[in-house]
């Protein structure tokens, strides 16, 4: 699991689901203890631990990483995430593009989907 500073392309997933409200903070919680359950000691980052009982505003979330991930993704892939988000009924704020696109954008990019419920298999 790439979630460390110099391999972060996974914690950069997870981010961004925070961020296009395809996970809640509450998910991003159930997350760090599903890594924490999952992960052997030496390989957990130390934030995992301050990530389970993560309380301030989504844009703190990089203070306590203590760096900025990435996810490299295409522009398409970024709006598929919002269309999780759309098909989750959750509120979604400023999305690059309609509602519709993004649907389609899920679509057509299934391996958005597949990512995402591999990264958080406790997600029905």
């Amino acid at each position: 699991m790439d979630i460390t500073k110099e391999k972060n392309k996974d914690i950069g997933f997870v981010i961004q689901c925070l961020f296009t409200s395809a996970i809640s903070v509450d998910e991003l919680k159930q997350w760090a203890a599903y890594v924490v359950e999952i992960l052997p000691d030496n390989e957990r980052p130390d934030y995992i631990f301050d990530l389970l009982d993560y309380d301030q505003p989504i844009m703190n979330v990089f203070n306590v990483l203590g760096f900025v991930p990435s996810w490299e993704c295409s522009d398409k892939e970024d709006l598929a995430l919002y269309g999780i988000a759309i098909e989750r009924g959750r509120p979604v704020y400023d999305p690059p593009g309609t509602i519709a696109d993004a649907k389609e954008a899920l679509l057509a990019l299934p391996n958005v989907r597949i990512l995402y419920e591999k990264t958080f298999p406790f997600i029905n």
